[in-house]
């Protein structure tokens, strides 16, 4: 858990975060951010905590920055703004009317925050998060799956184009591409994959075989097809 400033910064002026996980001696799969105890202890009052909060960005950009290419997973903090209408409380003058009813528009608001939520932090690089009611798990789900559905098809056309040309820089559409936009590519349909978004099979029309998609490693895989 990531709940502290001093995770974040060490009395030496370090970042300590490298070194927090290799204390756990390999133990260590996963860091996830604990949003309020970490502004909490910054003196952040309530109303001003989340995910939104400079303080929070700050800490996330650090701990991404930190921890790429340990392999550890990385986990967004909690959203406590719930996609639900609160219950409407019976009038006095017409108790049978609205009670127990919920309200669409604030629902519908609540719906709409929770999935831009999900797609910033998926653009942001982070795939992973906490869900703290039974009703963000369809908004979730819902967001992933746009998300990943919404940029298959270009993001299969340029891997594609990429894969065919062993990492020559490549132009497709108004977008230059290198091996450093390949990884990233790659790194789409692997994390697609793992949330249910896509199928194997349709990243396959990338041009990439199984093994190479496996690997998660995209100068690997052009390394061995210059070989060859």
């Amino acid at each position: 858990m990531l709940e502290t400033p001093q995770a974040i910064l060490g009395e030496d002026g370090r970042v300590p975060l490298r070194a927090l996980v290799a204390a756990a001696g390999g133990r260590c799969r996963g860091v996830h951010f604990g949003v309020y105890d970490y502004t909490a202890a910054l003196g952040v009052a309530a109303a001003d905590q989340g995910l939104g909060h400079p303080a929070a960005v700050f800490a996330r950009q650090v701990a991404q920055v930190a921890l790429a290419g340990s392999g550890v997973t990385l986990s967004d903090g909690a959203v406590t703004r719930l996609p639900i209408a609160p219950t409407a409380r019976p009038k006095r003058r017409r108790a049978h009317t609205g009670a127990g009813r919920s309200e669409p528009r604030g629902g519908a608001r609540r719906v709409a925050h929770a999935l831009r939520g999900g797609a910033a932090a998926l653009r942001e690089g982070w795939a992973q998060g906490w869900d703290l009611h039974p009703a963000q798990l369809p908004t979730r789900h819902a967001a992933v799956i746009a998300h990943y559905l919404e940029g298959r098809d270009e993001a299969t056309a340029r891997l594609r184009a990429l894969v065919e040309r062993a990492a020559r820089v490549c132009v497709h559409g108004d977008a230059m591409d290198d091996a450093a936009t390949g990884q990233g590519l790659l790194n789409f349909f692997v994390r697609g994959i793992a949330s249910g978004a896509l199928t194997e099979s349709e990243a396959l029309a990338t041009g990439l075989t199984l093994e190479e998609l496996r690997s998660r490693d995209f100068t690997r895989i052009v390394g061995a097809r210059t070989r060859h």
